[in-house]
Formats: C-alpha cells, sequence, structure tokens
C-alpha cells in the first residue's frame, strides 16, 4: 500500500511534493516506521473564477483511509499570509483559504481521537502562484522567493518522528512577510542563504542549558555532531554533561558559569566565546518562573523579567555584534511560552509578560537586524514535562488535558526537535517566527488523540 497521497490544484507543487514524499520515505526508514501522510495542496490564483471550489470532499476520504489504518499525518501546503491586504484583488482568495483553515481547525477534534495530527506550511503567496503582476518582495524580510529546499525541509520536519506534538500550527516558510512592516524592507544578505543540512560540524550556544528543555537540546545537536557552547549557573551540572557528551559523540563541549540575570557577565562570556569560534547558531533557553502575582512583591516581578527578557535581549544584541565584527550570518531561537500568546492563569501576570516581550521582541530584531544576516524565532511550548512544570498541582493538569487535542504533557524531546530544525539553515526562509508546541491548546477547547 502506498504510505502517502496528495490532494491539490497546483501541478507543479504536486510533482515536488510527490517527489519530496518518496525521497524522505526511503531516507528516513522503512514502512514499518514511517506514518500514512496525507499532502493537501491548495493554491489558487488571482484569476481562478472559481476560487471557493475546495476540495473537502477528497480531504474526507483520505481521513477515513487514515481512520482505518490507525492514524496518520496531514501537511497543508497554503498561501493565505495571516490575510494580508498588500494583495490586490485578493477576497475571495483569502476567503477560501480561511474557510478552508478554519474548518480543519474544527475538525482537529475529530481527528485527533484517530491519531491524526495535522499543521500547515505557508509557503507566502506569490511563488507558485502564476500571476506575475503581484509585487510582495518589498516587503519581505528574507527577499527571495520560496525555493524548492525550503518546501523540502519544511515537510521533512513536519513529517519527522520527533514532531508528535505539534497540532493545527503554521510553519510559516514566507520570508517574514507575515510580520508586515509599515515601509519597504531594505534588501539584505539572507537572500543568499539556501536550505541545507547544517547541524554536523556547526558550533551552537545555549543559554540555560543545564536542565529542562536547554540540555535536551544540547544532546539533539551533539548527536548530530555539533559542537557546542554550554552557558548556566550550576557549572557542577554542565561538568557532567560535558563528561557525557565528549564521551558519547565525540564532539567538542564548553562549559562556562553564567547567571544572565548579571549583564556584565553575559556579554563577556558570550563575547570571548565567540572570539574561540564562532556559534552558528544561539539558543536562549534560560527562564524564570513564579506564581506569585503583580500585587504581592516587585522583586519576584524583577526577577522574572531580567531572567526571561533582560538576559535574552543582551544575549540577542552580544550575538549580533559579534556576527556584525566577524561578517558572518547568524542564527538565534528563544525558548518564550505558550504563556507568552494566551493568559493561562490568574497570578502569571509577570512569567506572561516577559515571554510575550521576547516574542514580539524577536519580530522586531528580525525586522532590523536581517541586514547584518540575522534570522531570529521563538518557540512557544505548553505544558511539558520539566523542572519548570513541577508547580502543576494534579488538578490543574487533569483540567489541562481537558483542552488539548493530544492528550498527554510535552515532552523536553518535542521542543529540541523543534528548536533543532528551527536554529539551523533548513529553516533558511523563516524569521520572525513563533511555533507553539503544546498538544492544541492554542487551538481552543478541542479534545482527541490520546496516542
Amino acid at each position: 500500500m502506498e504510505k502517502y497521497e496528495i490532494i491539490g490544484n497546483n501541478k507543479v507543487l504536486k510533482n515536488e511534493c510527490e517527489y519530496i514524499i518518496e525521497s524522505l520515505q526511503k531516507k528516513q526508514g522503512g514502512d514499518e516506521d514511517r506514518p500514512f501522510l496525507g499532502c493537501i495542496i491548495s493554491f489558487y490564483n488571482t484569476y481562478d473564477k472559481e476560487p471557493r471550489k475546495l476540495i473537502y470532499h477528497e480531504i474526507e476520504l483520505l481521513i477515513e483511509k487514515m481512520k482505518n489504518i490507525g492514524g496518520g499525518k496531514i501537511i497543508f501546503i497554503m498561501n493565505y499570509l495571516d490575510q494580508s491586504s498588500r494583495i490586490p484583488n485578493a477576497a475571495e482568495i483569502y476567503g477560501a483559504q480561511s474557510e478552508l483553515l478554519s474548518w480543519v481547525k474544527t475538525k482537529l477534534l475529530e481527528w485527533g481521537t484517530y491519531k491524526i495530527i495535522a499543521n500547515f506550511i505557508d509557503l507566502g503567496y506569490w511563488t507558485y502562484v502564476e500571476d506575475t503582476s503581484i509585487e510582495l518582495e518589498p516587503w519581505m524580510i528574507i527577499k527571495r522567493k520560496t525555493i524548492f529546499e525550503d518546501l523540502y525541509y519544511g515537510v521533512e520536519f513536519l513529517y519527522g518522528m520527533g514532531n508528535t506534538y505539534m497540532i493545527g500550527q503554521t510553519l510559516k516558510i514566507n520570508g517574514g512577510i507575515d510580520i508586515n512592516p509599515l515601509k519597504p524592507i531594505l534588501d539584505n544578505p539572507l537572500k543568499t542563504v539556501k536550505a541545507t543540512t547544517s547541524v554536523k560540524r556547526s558550533r551552537y550556544l545555549i543559554i540555560g542549558a543545564s536542565s529542562g528543555i536547554g540540555k535536551v537540546t544540547a544532546y539533539q545537536l551533539a548527536s548530530e555532531g555539533a559542537d557546542l557552547v554550554l552557558f548556566a549557573r550550576r557549572i557542577d551540572m554542565l561538568m557532567e554533561m560535558k563528561t557525557d557528551i565528549e564521551e558519547k559523540y565525540h564532539v567538542n563541549v564548553k562549559i562556562n558559569k553564567v547567571d544572565v540575570t548579571d549583564s556584565d557577565t553575559l556579554q563577556k562570556a558570550i563575547s570571548d566565546s565567540y572570539k574561540s569560534g564562532p556559534f552558528h547558531g544561539m539558543i536562549y533557553s534560560s527562564g524564570y518562573f513564579d506564581g506569585e502575582n503583580m500585587l504581592k512583591t516587585n522583586d519576584i516581578w524583577k526577577q522574572i523579567w531580567e531572567t526571561n527578557m533582560e538576559g535574552y535581549r543582551v544575549a540577542v544584541s552580544t550575538y549580533i555584534n559579534c556576527c556584525r565584527s566577524s561578517k558572518l550570518f547568524g542564527n538565534i531561537v528563544g525558548v518564550s511560552s505558550l504563556g507568552g500568546i494566551r493568559a493561562l492563569l490568574p497570578g502569571l501576570e509577570a512569567y506572561g509578560v516577559s515571554k510575550c516581550a521576547m516574542i514580539h521582541f524577536s519580530k522586531a530584531v528580525a525586522l532590523n537586524y536581517s541586514k547584518y544576516g540575522i534570522r531570529i524565532n521563538c518557540v512557544a511550548p505548553g505544558w511539558i514535562e520539566s523542572p519548570m512544570s513541577e508547580f502543576l498541582d494534579e488538578k490543574y493538569k487533569q483540567y489541562w488535558l481537558q483542552k488539548m487535542a493530544i492528550k498527554r504533557p510535552g515532552f523536553t524531546k518535542d521542543v529540541a526537535f523543534v528548536i533543532r530544525y528551527l536554529v539551523n539553515d533548513e529553516s533558511a526562509h523563516i524569521t520572525g517566527s513563533t511555533v507553539c508546541i503544546d498538544g492544541g491548546v492554542s487551538l481552543g477547547k478541542i479534545y482527541g488523540y490520546t496516542g
């Protein structure tokens, strides 16, 4: 039996997806290891006379097939661009795209029950559209069209065995155009970067590496041949990691005791470490959480802000200056939180504000510092089993589970898998974006998948 099915109305894109999926299935393992994949293409040109003639019936047939074989993955490839108003005469197109998007998200309630995970790829509008009168490049951060390699690695990421906790999310492989700046963006060198695998023999700085998401990300990158520079306050834990990683993976690991709330020390540590060898990417995983609300104490508010946001600002600005001095490009991933997107609980004002600030700050950096060859993105984890989630009592965990499509907590490896994609050139056409890894909580009150 075929392990995939492609539905859509763009012949070029269908042919490319068929080649990609067949290539990935050969590359990533045998039939017994791979989920069934449905690839749904929904592209409309500005001159289409019937843009609302969508492929719902074909999708329902595909879902029935997945139900019968015990689940699968679906990748919707679309061009809705967050309903950008820069495209003339596009109301019907966006009406069709939004209709399909909304329909899928409501269907996730049902599909999740059958272990079916669906996510989206936003390729922008103009790459596979034949109407060349549309001119969006002035507002793009990364000034090139989406190319085959971007699509290849995006599909590989969503199809990957490590992608088990993202559902209903959009991978914005669109050059950052959804940042939607007020005026056109100047040309920048990011357009020269092509999507390619870049982990092996690269070097990464991980700040907040001694536990949780940072620690697992370090092991993920090292397992693929990357050298590491690890910062944290707990030097004893870093020493154990260094010994273990070097013995297991035969890579080079440097460690440094750093408190991110000490700006001078953090700046010096990054600058000195960069001089010993440039970082292909930097991950900021330091975080502080406390359930005290803003009415009780200023000290806790200050501690949260300085750890989560101010440390991030200092790290990003220092890393960018290092890249400027060396005339090398850089990739940044900040570990934000679903709490920075939604006000999840009473008493989390300080935490939520700091994580929300990380997301907006990253968009602003993407807009302003692409001129130095810098890409920056965030991940927004939901409930992840890590030391920071220990505050959740059992009653709240049960309530949280009711809001999820994938009915389990996330694991640090789920987040590390996303970070690994974003911090490398496989995601070369993504910047200023935030990816939720939350089991579907951000979609609203939906129920289903228990796998």
